[in-house]
């Protein structure tokens, strides 16, 4: 009867792993991507909660929405435009029409061409 296998940690290990049959890297590979997640432990998942709602309240205090705490970002958003029109692409959303039914490496390189700098002070 074959032996379970165990996750290699040593050099010599990782070297005989070539030496393994099919069935024996399957099993190994299973074992490699069986970590542990914390979100299967209910005691971890009810102190997120608890840090959540304390972390919520917090943010009421100060007027602020917990939400807009972890999105907010003081980087101007990435414009493009197109210098045929002047229409401007923010890069979200629907793709305008001067960059539909191009490749992604068109794309991007339009985006490259095009994009706009845009300081902090001009978003204001």
């Amino acid at each position: 009867m074959n032996k379970p296998l165990k996750r290699p940690t040593s050099l010599r290990d990782r070297a005989n792993i070539a030496d393994l049959t099919l069935t024996e890297k399957r099993e190994l590979m299973k074992l490699l991507k069986k970590e542990t997640n914390p979100l299967d432990d209910p005691e971890y998942i009810q102190r997120c909660i608890a840090m959540r709602k304390e972390l919520e309240g917090h943010c009421e205090s100060q007027g602020l929405l917990l939400a807009h705490v972890f999105t907010a970002s003081d980087t101007p958003p990435t414009t493009y435009y197109n210098p045929d029109n002047g229409e401007t692409y923010n890069g979200r959303g629907k793709h305008p029409e001067w960059l539909k039914g191009k490749t992604k490496e068109e794309t991007e390189a339009l985006k490259k061409k095009y994009k706009v700098a845009v300081t902090a002070e001009a978003a204001e």
